[in-house]
């Protein structure tokens, strides 16, 4: 035999064990009476990128963990966002994918260090606290929400220049 038919039925047999632990997942989600106890897909990504510290900041999305008995959803899916700052512009700029809604749906609720996201729209419901890498002016926020993707554009407050102190008189 070889090393290659060895590598193709090791191949098949994790693909086999993989198929088994979906139906698994689909058994487990079923009751007795054969309806779906979640209802929806199962959503997971992921994403790596590298920070402006030069180390990898990763960070996942979907609607739902993981567990022993397979993933678990509570229906409520977290976005994908993406934060950038822009320094020559002076701009922070979040951008959130949540397909499947109207502008309406959509609230964003804006603070000096975080975004709190929520949207309903159907059976679509999604929900995101973002912690902001600067302060931002809340007043100043602007957003559009174009094919599913939400964009807000913030401007970054300045910080406040620290007090030089003042000359003691010695007696």
């Amino acid at each position: 035999m070889s090393w290659i038919t060895r590598i193709l039925e090791q191949m098949d047999r994790e693909f086999a064990d993989f198929n088994g632990q979906i139906d698994q997942i689909f058994s487990n989600t079923r009751q007795n009476s054969g309806r779906l106890l979640v209802s929806g897909p199962h959503v997971y990504g992921f994403s790596l990128k590298i920070g402006p510290d030069g180390k990898p900041v990763f960070r996942e999305w979907g609607n739902g963990g993981q567990s022993i008995s397979g993933p678990q959803t509570d229906g409520e899916r977290e976005p994908y966002v993406d934060v950038v700052n822009d320094e020559k512009e002076n701009v922070l700029k979040v951008t959130a994918e949540m397909p499947g809604l109207e502008k309406n749906d959509i609230r964003a609720d804006i603070e000096e260090r975080s975004i709190s996201l929520s949207a309903e729209h159907g059976d679509k419901r999604y929900r995101k606290e973002v912690e902001l890498p600067v302060a931002v002016d809340p007043r100043s926020s602007k957003a559009s929400y174009v094919n599913g993707v939400l964009e807000l554009s913030l401007k970054v407050k300045q910080p406040k220049p620290k007090p030089k102190g003042f000359s003691v008189k010695i007696e």
